[in-house]
């Protein structure tokens, strides 16, 4: 039982998550409209979308210091960065 509640505590937090990148789309695109910096907008979209990343991992593991939280963000992006390379590789070689 302890699982499905997990489960929908993770759907919920999916949920809060892309709700909030959606907005900063909708936000990055009115900006745009103002004629504000592209990159000015890239870097305020990218350090909310890692503000998001560490308040969800800090949900999840409560007990990790920020350091240890840090570390686990640039494991997931060296993972992904990882994914993409042999992505790439697949592609080239078939």
């Amino acid at each position: 039982m302890k699982e499905d509640s997990e489960i929908i505590s993770k759907k919920e937090l999916y949920k809060i998550r892309i709700k909030k990148i959606k907005n900063e789309i909708s936000a990055a695109n009115k900006l745009l409209k103002q004629n504000i910096e592209p990159l000015e907008i890239a870097d305020k979209f990218l350090h909310e979308s890692f503000k998001i990343m560490k308040e969800g991992l800090s949900n999840r593991y409560p007990k990790l210091s920020e350091q240890e939280i840090n570390q686990k963000i640039r494991n997931i992006l060296s993972l992904q960065e990882k994914i993409k390379i042999y992505q790439k590789k697949v592609k080239n070689s078939g």
